[in-house]
């Protein structure tokens, strides 16, 4: 399966449980496998992003730039490692910061520049972008643009074959796996069956968390699949792109 949309979990290629702690051989295999496939390549923050949001505030009061600032700088350290990585394996790509195209509105996306990512897209730009803070024309100043909503806002721009999420999971579940063992892989359902069949997760972070994640999910499947699989497990991930059988979630484009 070629040109494709990856978003690479934060959860995957960082160590969540210490600041700015990325995997960096989990990020080199991960651009390994998908070096050919993609055209939009999009990573979360983890523990680079995530920790330094919350420490500031950021998408629960106003503020600063400074401190906008911080989690800027500490998100561009993360994507620089991953676009070292891919320079490793000789990948043309283009890094395109959030910053310069999205504008937030009370915490939500209201406006992106979409005129140079079409112009990019018809060129056949390969692009690497990452959760970021941008403006926000509310009352926050700066806010989240999630991994996510990026998903969403390349999809409708790359009409890509598929959408994959890698997590540090299986899937999509009923409930969350790593707090209830009764929970169950979702293997095959489609976008609006999706919203109402699980019970989500308790855990959160500075972008919405699995609420949003599967909101967000929805709306990508009314462009095209999108697949929730887990970026630690490479043999899959090869079986997936191989067209063979292989363990996680299908969304279904409707």
């Amino acid at each position: 399966m070629r040109d494709l949309i990856v978003k690479l979990g934060g959860s995957v290629i960082t160590n969540k449980a210490v600041k700015e702690s990325p995997r960096i051989d989990v990020i080199r295999s991960l651009v390994g496998i998908f070096k050919d496939r993609f055209r939009v390549l999009i990573h979360g923050g983890g523990s680079f992003g995530h920790y330094v949001a919350y420490e500031v505030g950021l998408n629960r009061r106003p503020v600063s730039f400074e401190d906008a600032l911080k989690v800027m700088k500490s998100m561009d350290r993360l994507s620089n490692i991953v676009l070292r990585s891919l320079e490793e394996f000789n990948v043309k790509i283009l890094l395109m910061r959030p910053r310069e195209f999205v504008i937030n509105k009370e915490l939500r996306l209201y406006k992106v520049f979409e005129d140079v990512l079409v112009k990019y897209k018809k060129r056949g730009a390969n692009i690497l972008t990452h959760g970021d803070v941008v403006v926000d024309i509310g009352r926050y100043n700066f806010s989240v643009c999630s991994g996510d909503v990026l998903a969403l806002i390349f999809a409708r721009i790359f009409r890509p074959k598929a959408v994959i999420f890698l997590s540090d999971v299986d899937g999509i579940y009923t409930k969350d796996p790593k707090r209830d063992p009764s929970a169950k892989l979702i293997e095959d359902i489609s976008g609006s069956e999706l919203v109402g069949a699980f019970e989500g997760s308790s855990s959160t972070d500075v972008t919405g968390g699995m609420k949003l994640k599967v909101e967000t999910i929805k709306r990508i499947s009314e462009i095209t699949d999108v697949y929730v699989l887990n970026g630690f497990k490479l043999d899959n991930l090869k079986r997936f792109l191989s067209g063979d059988d292989f363990v996680g979630t299908r969304i279904r484009k409707e």
